[in-house]
């Protein structure tokens, strides 16, 4: 038909015939016509052709036309193709002709009045399938901006219409900078193209988010089922916390351990499994100290993975006692979420207090679990090892959001 080369489908369509009589405008006589009405439903967006199966009327001058179509929602007329649109606006009524609301059919009904039929005849109509996958052309906010408000909803905005029961959260997300989605409730608004997520709870200050869109089977479709060709991602950073209160730790500065020296000469990373009630950043870390225990210490926070989030040398230090540096960015975490705080020793020498996570340990609104202290032998690396409930005297300096 159209020669597009696109895979095409053939409705042979019978038609009810009935004598009428019609004057040509063209050349002002009454020619005699047989005519009638053929309904055909079809998805929305695809492109069809139709042509008569018999010769028409060689008395009526045609021009380029061989079909009278009645005008449903804006689709022209007298042409031997066109494209049934994407999208109509409210319901619409042309004679007997019927429009679904697009916002709850994906198809429309399309009727076709063939003229100047000369015998019995036969119609057929090609229709060539919308092959166009959406595109996401809108993001707010936008990819790679700063200082967002930790109350922020997500928009994403497509190229055309989406499947709605291709939208969920498992097709349109956000996920943190620890690769955790964020709990959200999806919407999606048709009229718009947008989906919007909205946080069950405020971000996490100074965390990048990063804005997932799935493709693929899984991924999200258009109303004739195309889907997005590739992942789509963006990302953004949120707004810094407030820095007027002070940092808060799980013990005071006056807090000392059972055993000052373990006696251990090995080198080991030391640490602590932790979460906090409250979204907020870690701006540093302490550690308490032996007199024997010399030499470069190394602070570092993990995700309870293992993913390095920041590190920093200790300077400064005193002979004992506690021992602070301040990482040069705070780390933002995200309340309820295990994070790992270590310091690496190369001489040995720790402190530590057995049985201390025989049970669950909670202060200023930080909380670390049973057998939360743990530790590696080694040059250092993510501690995961855990011994008789050990604390191991490493603390976090946290600032609540």
């Amino acid at each position: 038909m159209l020669g597009l080369g696109l895979p095409v489908r053939e409705l042979h369509l019978e038609h009810r015939r009935r004598a009428i009589r019609r004057t040509d405008s063209d050349d002002q006589r009454t020619v005699p016509v047989r005519r009638s009405a053929v309904d055909l439903e079809l998805p929305l967006g695809q492109q069809v052709a139709h042509q008569p199966r018999q010769p028409v009327e060689p008395r009526r001058p045609l021009g380029t036309a061989a079909t009278d179509l009645e005008e449903l929602g804006g689709i022209s007329t007298g042409t031997t193709s066109w494209l049934v649109p994407r999208r109509l606006t409210g319901l619409e009524r042309r004679d007997e002709g019927f429009l679904g609301d697009p916002s709850t059919r994906p198809t429309i009904f399309i009727r076709f009045l063939p003229s100047f039929w000369v015998s019995d005849a036969t119609s057929s109509v090609t229709t060539i399938a919308d092959t166009t996958p959406p595109t996401v052309t809108g993001l707010n906010p936008a990819s790679g901006a700063t200082n967002v408000a930790i109350s922020a909803t997500v928009t994403v905005t497509f190229s055309e219409a989406l499947n709605a029961s291709t939208v969920s959260s498992s097709t349109v997300f956000l996920r943190d900078a620890n690769s955790v989605v964020v709990p959200a409730a999806v919407a999606y608004n048709s009229a718009a193209k947008t989906v919007t997520l909205t946080p069950t709870s405020p971000l996490a200050n100074s965390m990048t988010y990063t804005i997932v869109v799935k493709s693929g089977s899984a991924g999200v479709k258009d109303l004739a089922g195309n889907a997005l060709v590739s992942d789509s991602t963006s990302s953004f950073t949120t707004i810094a916390a407030s820095t007027s209160s002070p940092p808060v730790s799980l013990w005071t500065g006056s807090t000392t351990p059972a055993i000052v020296d373990s006696g251990d000469a090995n080198g080991v990373e030391l640490g602590m499994q932790f979460t906090s009630d409250s979204n907020g950043v870690i701006t540093g870390l302490r550690f308490y100290k032996s007199a024997a225990n010399v030499g470069t210490h190394t602070a570092s926070l993990w995700t309870a993975s293992g993913q390095l989030l920041a590190t920093a040398t200790f300077t400064a230090e005193t002979a004992s006692g506690w021992q602070q540096v301040n990482f040069a960015s705070p780390v933002a975490i995200v309340a309820g979420t295990t994070y790992v705080a270590s310091y690496h020793t190369a001489a040995g020498h720790y402190s530590v207090s057995r049985s201390y996570f025989s049970a669950p340990y909670t202060s200023n609104g930080l909380h670390v679990p049973t057998n939360g202290g743990v530790y590696r032998y080694g040059t250092g690396g993510f501690p995961s090892q855990t011994y008789q409930g050990s604390n191991y005297w490493v603390d976090v300096l946290f600032s609540k959001s």
